[in-house]
């Protein structure tokens, strides 16, 4: 049995990340979506890089091996590879 990731528990009711590869269209294109429950988790998804061991080897381990350049978690994409698209939601005040 596969043991569950740790970082899938690291803010459990505020995050929820889902990738995906698209199925139709350009070749090899992958989708990560990220919801949070509100705007200000945005920030306690950031205090990670700074208080969490697990979160920081993500981005620092050595992902591409040395014969092809070496180089952790930016080196894996094409420079301007890679676009953001934020949604956020319109809470109308009732009063």
């Amino acid at each position: 049995m596969r043991r569950p990731d740790r970082h899938l528990q690291t803010l459990p009711g505020h995050v929820t990340s889902f990738l995906y590869e698209e199925t139709f269209g350009k070749q090899d294109r992958i989708h990560w979506l990220i919801h949070l429950r509100t705007l200000n988790d945005y920030a306690k998804v950031t205090e990670l890089s700074r208080t969490d061991a697990g979160y920081q080897d993500l981005f620092a381990k050595q992902r591409v091996p040395d014969y092809k350049g070496g180089g952790a978690w930016g080196a894996l994409f094409v420079p301007g590879s890679i676009n953001d698209t934020v949604l956020v939601p319109y809470v109308h005040d009732a009063d």
